[in-house]
C-alpha cells in the first residue's frame, strides 16, 4: 500500500504583513532580495482574487515584487514570507492557517 500519512515539518520564517502604509518596513524587509526597480505598483485585487492594472481609488494596493524566482504580485493583506525556500508571497487567511506567532 502507498498510501502514508505526512506531518509539516516545523519550520520557522519571518514575515510581515504587506499594508501600502508600512512600505518603508517592507522595503527594510526584502532587503537585497528584491531590487527598487523591481518593484511595481500594479493595481488592486478584485473579490475573485483577480489583480487588476489600473488604479482604483478605495480598492487594496498590490505590488509587483520581481524576486528571483520570477515576479508575483502581493496585494494588502498578504504576507511576504522569507524561509528555507527564499522569499514568496502567502495570502493572509492562508498565512494564518499555517503559522502562528512565536
Amino acid at each position: 500500500m502507498n498510501v502514508h500519512l505526512y506531518r509539516n515539518i516545523p519550520v520557522e520564517v519571518t514575515a510581515i504583513e504587506y499594508f501600502q502604509r508600512d512600505w518603508d518596513d517592507v522595503m527594510d524587509f526584502l532587503g537585497g532580495d528584491c531590487q527598487m526597480e523591481g518593484v511595481y505598483f500594479v493595481g488592486w485585487r478584485d473579490k475573485e482574487g483577480y489583480v487588476h492594472s489600473e488604479d482604483a481609488p478605495g480598492r487594496e494596493h498590490c505590488l509587483l515584487l520581481q524576486l528571483a524566482e520570477g515576479q508575483t504580485a502581493v496585494c494588502e493583506g498578504d504576507f511576504i514570507v522569507r524561509g528555507r525556500a527564499g522569499i514568496h508571497v502567502v495570502s493572509g487567511a492562508t498565512f494564518r492557517s499555517i503559522y502562528e506567532r512565536v
